[in-house]
């Protein structure tokens, strides 16, 4: 048995002693003084089941009944083995060492190789292209969805902030600050719980849009992104 094959078809069961189960033999069989042996393997299980590597050894598909931890842990072996696989070039003319029984010519092999790249960088190209396009909409939506809300209700400086475009870290970031000048006029606004996943979450502090206009109008940002979101608390750009 080849016991470095790794397709799906690959012979590696066999019944155990007792002949019960059949068990996955994949690994080389180590004694108590950690001798290894290079005619036994061992089960996948544990390592007091083992097998000659001359046994007669089957495919999955007639392994019944087979242990159930051989089987995950083998499943699980193949499966990681297929995720870190890498593309392959169809058009390589020696794969391994082992040359093909077709011969392809050296120009059409240099131009399938050509466009195997670029269809490989076109791949990746709009790949990128549609996470791009996926977070605008996503940032579309987040800010109209905030600006809805603060025109139904009174909201957090959390919230006024996001519906001016600013993403959730810069605002709780620009948050701090203008919160500070809210505390300072004249209109506290509406006292409230914050949720989070419709659970309560921490007591907040809810403004109208007015109560933040005069909020903003006393906030002096420095960064470009904060400077343009209080111009649209104060002007109502909203």
């Amino acid at each position: 048995m080849n016991n470095t094959d790794t397709d799906t078809d690959t012979r590696v069961w066999a019944f155990a002693n007792t002949g019960r189960l059949m068990h996955a033999f994949t690994r080389p069989w180590v004694d108590a003084e950690g001798n290894t042996s290079a005619q036994h393997l061992r089960a996948e299980c544990r390592g007091t089941i083992a097998r000659h590597k001359d046994s007669l050894f089957v495919s999955a598909a007639s392994a019944v009944p087979r242990c159930k931890s051989c089987e995950a842990k083998w499943n699980g072996y193949l499966a990681r083995l297929e995720a870190s696989m890498a593309p392959v070039n169809p058009y390589d003319q020696v794969c391994e060492g082992i040359e093909p029984e077709v011969v392809v010519p050296e120009e059409i092999a240099t131009a399938g190789r050509e466009l195997f790249t670029r269809t490989l960088e076109r791949v990746r190209r709009d790949r990128r292209d549609r996470h791009t396009a996926r977070r605008v909409l996503a940032d579309r939506r987040r800010t109209n969805r905030a600006a809805a809300r603060c025109a139904r209700r009174p909201q957090t400086v959390v919230t006024h902030l996001i519906a001016t475009g600013l993403a959730p870290k810069a605002a709780r970031s620009a948050g701090g600050t203008l919160r500070k000048c809210a505390d300072r006029i004249v209109t506290a606004g509406t006292l409230g719980v914050s949720y989070a996943k419709r659970v309560p979450a921490r007591p907040c502090v809810r403004y109208t849009r007015a109560e933040i206009a005069l909020a903003a109008a006393q906030y002096k940002p420095r960064k470009p992104e904060y400077k343009a979101a209080r111009l649209a608390l104060v002007g109502g750009a909203r």
